[in-house]
């Protein structure tokens, strides 16, 4: 499902992090910014969004794009773990950002694991999302003012792409020579809630990923066609609110996405198992660790 793996070049400089301040050299790493081109797909719900996290969806339309990757890498070779991280990042606050990179940057440099963070979202490259902020575009309009982002609908396969890129044997991918033999996709936030929907909707297809950090997510995933808070979307106004049924909210009023504490442990808010080749690392749920529900095996 989906398209064939896009290409990559790699852009001159370094490019400008509003949200580090420490040397990443003093780490032992170094980084490169690449533009990633291809043709992406979004998809198609086929029935309900169940609550065994099991969704099916097809591939929709398809449309251009253009988007950029940040690798932070070991300056030594012979230090790489194996393992890359690939996080999407998070554009809540209108920056393009990788908070989870910003949480665990010491522990995956001391071990040696490489750091993809990708521009995933459109709201991140041109604005226009929850809030509004200092966007690639408006950070470096020079720089940046080249990526073209078709919409979130698309975001699911342009973040396959971006790991069937890092696939590649070790000559032809933007890792400088390193080969991945685990690929873990972390989210923070928002970011979680994208992959949610990915790993219940998009991972089944596409088996890209080894394991995922869902870190810190809501109490639901994305849309298919890529909407975060409905309300968000021009014309639709904001959702009607309504008294929540469960008798330990005291009566509390809820929207159709329910964030009161009795309802996030519903089975509504847990995602499906990571369906990986042979034993997955599956990480993260709503609590931050992963709730041990037997992995199902899939249909191939």
């Amino acid at each position: 499902m989906g398209n064939t793996t896009a290409v990559f070049d790699e852009m001159p400089g370094i490019p400008l992090d509003l949200m580090r301040d420490y040397d990443l050299a003093a780490l032992g790493y170094e980084e490169a910014e690449y533009l990633v081109t291809g043709t992406a797909s979004s998809y198609e719900l086929k029935g309900e969004r169940g609550e065994d996290g099991r969704w099916d969806v097809v591939p929709a339309a398809e449309a251009p794009f253009r988007t950029r990757i940040v690798v932070r890498r070991p300056s030594d070779p012979s230090r790489f773990s194996g393992v890359v991280i690939v996080e999407w990042h998070n554009v809540s606050a209108g920056l393009d950002a990788a908070p989870d990179w910003g949480f665990f940057h010491r522990a995956a440099s001391a071990a040696g694991h490489v750091f993809v963070g990708v521009s995933a979202q459109k709201a991140g490259i041109d604005g226009g999302g929850i809030a509004e902020g200092i966007h690639l575009k408006l950070l470096d309009p020079g720089r940046y003012a080249q990526l073209d982002h078709p919409g979130d609908a698309w975001s699911f396969d342009i973040f396959t792409q971006v790991g069937r890129l890092l696939r590649l044997p070790a000559d032809e991918n933007p890792l400088r020579g390193l080969t991945a033999q685990r690929l873990i996709a972390a989210g923070e936030s928002q970011s979680a809630a994208c992959l949610v929907t990915y790993v219940n909707a998009i991972d089944p297809h596409t088996e890209v990923f080894d394991g995922y950090f869902v870190h810190g997510r809501p109490a639901a995933g994305l849309t298919i066609d890529g909407v975060f808070v409905r309300s968000a979307r021009p014309g639709a106004g904001l959702p009607r609110a309504r008294k929540c049924s469960c008798p330990r909210a005291n009566g509390s009023v809820k929207t159709p996405e329910c964030l009161c504490s009795c309802c996030r442990a519903r089975p509504t808010s847990s995602c499906s198992a990571a369906r990986r080749r042979g034993s997955p690392t599956a990480i993260g749920s709503v609590s931050g660790r992963w709730r041990g529900r037997p992995t199902p095996t899939p249909t191939r």
